[in-house]
């Protein structure tokens, strides 16, 4: 969306300083499994690339389905 490179170590602090999150988290043991647990979770539920949503059971994958992903968070 603002084409950043997220690769760029000084871009990727700017991003987590904006968000208030100290870039040395990221190395946090404990930060890295949950990402890991999450990932896992994801694939184990059926999500096969990024972005993916889920709501409930129901899985969204792509940016073209954000619209549907909104309407069921609405209901």
């Amino acid at each position: 969306m603002d084409d950043r490179d997220v690769t760029a170590d000084a871009e990727l602090a700017a991003i987590a300083d904006a968000c208030g999150v100290p870039l040395t988290r990221i190395e946090d043991p404990a930060i890295k499994q949950t990402l890991r647990d999450y990932g896992d979770d994801a694939v184990r539920r059926g999500a096969f690339g990024a972005p993916a949503f889920f709501a409930g059971d129901d899985l969204y994958w792509g940016n073209d389905r954000l619209h549907q992903l909104e309407a069921a968070l609405s209901r």
